[in-house]
């Protein structure tokens, strides 16, 4: 793990704000087998912030102005992210962001292993929400999975939170080759039992690198589908599995939040989402997006009829919708292609076809090609981790449509200086391919 030196660290600092994100730790308490820095191929860039001063926390408040929600604890840069009840300044460094966001949503994410009573009380007092790491209900399948010592301590956390009504959501990551499926179904109905507004099942990617014996067998998707349908129906709370496999455009609603708006307007997991104040949302992530903005929306249900949400303006609506492409995606991709006759959006295998569907009904022109995450390899299909290398190679074996001239390459898979996951900028890949490159500036992530 590579120390980050001055100017760059400032700089990833900011692009993690810029999507909501405040780094605090790099240190971690638990050695878990899905860990995603555990089997990376050489010459990947992670940088290690070890534990921030607060000084520089505080010093980066402000550019987290305009986050609809502030999130600590999630791995989603090229930050390594620890596990936030280890930072010893936790509690200081939550009353700074109370103090500079009294209104604003704190999300911390933990394997809550080290939430003792009295800290648990005071993350009460100031607001934050918590999404619980749990990954298996189960003691011993727990510390198997996670590494953890503390294995009942992580799993009391949850009723200790639910006890404090503290709002949390939980998530685990989907074993079935180590855990068995039955642990998956006992954790979410534990979680379920214990008051999660939504449940997350999390597929892991797994690289070339990973041992043999973690990788899951064929058929482990469609299980796992059908098993978080059932859950989905049977829980009363929403469960999700992801990463989303996007296959359409449809604005499906996946699951709808206990005491929500959604749920109390009728609002069903399954329901399909004609209009919303008369206009037809363009994807599922313009339906939630519409739906967040608008006070007291109505929505027109395929087959249902009108549902009225009881709302403010601004207000999360309780409908939970899987990402497919969001509209500002699509416009920048439009904006970014200028004068280009040509143009074709590179992206991954798992977002291929929804941002073809996206670009199609947007009426851009541009083609798209789905490259293949061969640098990394094994299971991992995310846009967030191709590379130079992906697009050069997978461009050379199939060369792109004649007269193609501009390639539109994945925001999330590049840094402020427009360099990949393994440091090589896309100024290389313009010199090999002759062809002009461009990054949309867009806020969301193409997957």
């Amino acid at each position: 793990m590579t120390p980050v030196p001055g100017p760059a660290r400032a700089a990833l600092l900011y692009q993690a704000a810029r999507r909501g994100i405040l780094p605090l730790t790099s240190r971690c308490d638990a050695s878990c087998l899905f860990c995603s820095h555990r089997y990376n191929p050489p010459g990947v860039e992670v940088f290690d912030l070890g534990v921030r001063p607060l000084e520089e926390v505080r010093a980066s408040l402000d550019w987290l102005a305009g986050a609809d929600k502030i999130v600590i604890g999630e791995s989603v840069t090229r930050i390594k992210e620890g596990e936030p009840l280890t930072y010893p300044l936790l509690l200081p460094a939550l009353e700074l962001v109370r103090n500079r966001f009294p209104a604003g949503r704190i999300r911390l994410t933990t394997n809550g292993t080290l939430l003792s009573s009295q800290l648990a009380g005071a993350l009460a007092g100031l607001g934050v929400e918590l999404v619980f790491s749990l990954n298996s209900a189960d003691p011993a399948r727990r510390s198997l999975m996670m590494g953890d010592p503390r294995a009942p301590a992580g799993i009391t956390s949850v009723t200790l939170a639910s006890r404090l009504s503290i709002p949390f959501e939980g998530s685990l990551v989907a074993l079935p080759q180590v855990a068995g499926y039955e642990d998956i179904a006992g954790t979410v109905r534990f979680l379920a039992r214990e008051g999660a507004t939504c449940i997350r099942v999390m597929e892991p990617g797994f690289t070339r690198l990973t041992p043999p014996a973690l990788l899951p067998p064929p058929g482990t998707r469609l299980r796992l589908e059908e098993l978080v349908a059932e859950l989905n129906a049977t829980t009363g709370v929403a469960v999700m599995l992801e990463p989303p496999h996007a296959r359409d455009l449809r604005p499906l609603v996946a699951g709808v939040l206990a005491g929500s708006p959604a749920q109390a307007a009728g609002m069903c997991p399954g329901d399909v989402v004609v209009s919303i104040d008369g206009v037809v949302p363009f994807s599922r992530v313009d339906a939630f997006f519409r739906l967040v903005k608008a006070a007291d929306p109505r929505v027109v249900v395929a087959g249902r009829g009108e549902l009225i949400l009881k709302k403010g303006a601004g207000r999360l609506p309780g409908a939970v919708f899987t990402w497919d492409v969001a509209r500002d995606v699509v416009a920048a991709i439009a904006a970014s292609s200028g004068r280009a006759k040509k143009p074709l959006v590179i992206t991954s295998r798992l977002g291929e076809t929804a941002l073809r569907l996206a670009l199609a009904r947007a009426g851009t022109g541009a083609s798209v090609r789905a490259v293949p995450c061969s640098f990394f390899g094994g299971s991992i299909a995310c846009a967030g981790l191709l590379t130079v290398s992906d697009v050069a190679n997978s461009l050379r074996a199939q060369p792109p449509p004649d007269g193609t001239d501009l390639l539109l390459l994945p925001p999330v898979a590049f840094d402020p200086w427009q360099r990949d996951l393994t440091g090589i900028s896309i100024r290389r890949l313009e010199r090999e391919l002759e062809l002009s490159c461009v990054i949309p500036p867009v806020a969301g992530e193409q997957e």
